[in-house]
């Protein structure tokens, strides 16, 4: 049965290319568009969400007010993640991070250059859940002049692969011992391919005021049963004991601040990011772009769809005269829509695989589509499809099922003013 509706509907498909054709592909544009859009929106939202305990962490920074003039900054200086712990049992665990940008690695015979790395503490790789592909993501950075890099400076810097153990040096400096390669993971608010342990190294020159040389990323995990509110109400007093003096001196003003990790990418826009960040509101307005794309296109495919079926009365009136039985027709209908939607759907996919190489170009991002490893993604997208394909036959299906093949045969079809309506409606949508 199932076979013999697929033939008619190919048969159908067949004696109406143009139209059918220009109703498929126009479905096939705008689900392309829309997911490769809707893609986008899904990768903004998913940023730092692979992070163990991601929801107990937050990143702590000072804002700086000097007369009228006010910076709200995402760092601080180098004291206050050791004495936050110190004074405060909520907070169970600290790391800092110092960005280094635009350097050259070496060897001894191959150069890498790295736009983004970044000094840190020992414990940084197992407090973000840095994953390594080879290396011990808990000790990588335990020792001094150690480095962790990305997969890319991998292939360059040791093309016979001996990287563990290998050494390289930044910009010719001192030697520094591979412990360690960088796995994939899902997006962060920052993505360096460099990480060196040295950032307690005294050659650094941390300053002796550690509250004002604003050049450090704190981060705090606080304890899962912390309240929260009080803790946070307990930093103006933790700033005036500890950097009160320096406060006084210069006349500025210092004001603790607390973002909570996942919220970084999309709602952080201070002075001093580690990397541009994205923005919620965007992130809304391609989501209801795709929206109101999806609607329009399935519109206009249910509108085509319903008005071909419509021309097609007098074959249903013979068929029920004929014998035909009520759900047979409302079969033969939904198998013609779930055909041509099904082939606008493959359709949709392979455009939006052919067209996200150019989005990524003007977007200036690195987002693949990999559907058939999304399974949200997926289930999107057939949810759409099965509910496209039931509109789009089912109202024809329902309304000339229900016609008396008689009067179909006389010309005595009685169309209501419900369907015109309906159809004035998708056609001024």
């Amino acid at each position: 049965m199932v076979s013999r509706h697929l033939r008619l509907a190919l048969r159908r498909f067949r004696r109406n290319r143009l139209t059918s054709t220009l109703n498929l592909v126009g479905l096939a544009a705008g689900l392309a568009c829309a997911l490769i859009l809707l893609r986008y929106v899904q990768n903004e939202l998913i940023y730092d969400s692979d992070i163990q305990n991601v929801d107990t962490m937050y990143r702590f920074s000072i804002d700086i007010k000097n007369g009228d003039n006010r910076n709200d900054t995402a760092v601080t200086g180098w004291d206050p993640g050791p004495l936050l712990q110190e004074d405060f049992p909520q907070v169970e665990e600290y790391t800092r991070l110092q960005p280094l940008r635009n350097v050259v690695l070496s060897t001894n015979e191959y150069n890498a250059t790295v736009e983004k790395g970044l000094f840190a503490e020992a414990n940084a790789l197992d407090f973000f859940s840095i994953p390594l592909l080879t290396g011990d993501p808990s000790t990588a950075l335990n020792k001094p002049n150690t480095a962790v890099i990305s997969q890319r400076l991998a292939s360059i810097l040791f093309p016979n692969g001996d990287v563990i153990g290998g050494t390289i040096q930044v910009n010719q400096g001192e030697p520094l011992e591979i412990t360690g390669i960088l796995a994939p993971t899902a997006p962060r608010h920052f993505s360096p391919e460099l990480y060196i342990s040295n950032l307690e190294d005294p050659k650094l020159g941390h300053p002796a005021n550690g509250w004002m040389y604003l050049a450090y990323y704190t981060y705090l995990r606080i304890a899962k049963t912390a309240d929260l509110e009080e803790f946070e109400a307990g930093l103006p007093a933790f700033v005036e004991k500890h950097a009160g003096e320096w406060v006084k001196l210069t006349g500025m003003e210092l004001f603790p601040r607390m973002t909570p990790v996942r919220s970084i990418h999309l709602h952080s826009h201070f002075v001093g990011e580690l990397e541009a960040n994205g923005d919620i509101s965007r992130v809304i307005l391609f989501a209801s772009i795709a929206a109101i794309i999806i609607l329009i296109a399935c519109i206009n495919f249910v509108n085509i769809s319903t008005a071909q079926a419509t021309a097609r009365a007098s074959e249903v009136g013979l068929r029920k005269v004929v014998g035909a039985e009520r759900k047979n027709l409302v079969a033969q209908f939904l198998a013609e829509s779930l055909l041509q939607t099904g082939t606008a759907f493959l359709l949709a996919i392979l455009l939006a695989y052919l067209f996200m190489p150019q989005f990524n170009k003007i977007a200036a991002m690195q987002i693949e589509l990999n559907l058939f490893s999304n399974p949200s993604l997926l289930l999107e997208f057939l949810a759409v499809f099965v509910l496209v394909g039931l509109i789009a036959g089912g109202i024809p299906a329902l309304t000339l099922s229900s016609f008396k093949p008689l009067e179909v045969i006389r010309g005595q079809i009685r169309r209501g003013p419900g369907g015109k309506r309906m159809r004035r409606i998708l056609v001024i949508t």
